[in-house]
């Protein structure tokens, strides 16, 4: 090798150190940018849904059919009623916990919420307000074509959830 060549060697390995450097950060940035969207949609999702519940509960009557994309990753959405409400839907349009393992675990373990996003595990939960299932303890909705849709009717104090 010529003398020249040689000098220029710690300036090859440089480069390709800061370049594999440079790779490396790009890549879990990259990651994070898509966890952080998967976590803005989930947050997305239970507010529109906390609107639209807050809205149908004050207007007595009114019923209306309410489509929501759902986030990549969340499979079903489940609601839960601890306090069991009075019947006001058939017995046959609940849901039965056991169906739904996971959503069952996730309630027994924060009774202060009421909605919960499963996806293989736990991707969210909120509290919804003025909400009312009808007399199910649990009701559940699985995504369809990434996209969930819910009755919902305005009690005048609170809605009703029900399926479509």
């Amino acid at each position: 090798m010529l003398k020249a060549q040689i000098d220029t060697m710690p300036i090859y390995i440089l480069g390709s150190i800061i370049l594999l450097l440079i790779l490396i950060f790009g890549y879990n940035s990259v990651s994070r940018l898509g966890e952080t969207g998967a976590q803005v949609s989930s947050l997305k999702l239970a507010e529109e849904l906390k609107a639209d519940v807050k809205s149908m509960s004050l207007d007595y009557g009114s019923s209306k059919v309410s489509s929501y994309s759902v986030p990549e990753g969340i499979s079903e959405i489940c609601f839960t009623d601890a306090a069991g409400s009075p019947l006001l839907v058939p017995a046959s349009s609940c849901s039965n916990a056991n169906d739904y393992p996971t959503a069952r675990l996730f309630s027994q373990d924060a009774p202060d919420k009421n909605v919960f996003f499963i996806g293989g595990t736990l991707k969210g939960l909120d509290k919804l307000d003025k909400l009312h299932l009808g007399g199910c303890t649990f009701l559940c909705f699985k995504e369809f074509i990434s996209r969930i849709s819910i009755r919902i009717e305005g009690l005048g104090v609170k809605a009703l959830i029900k399926k479509v």
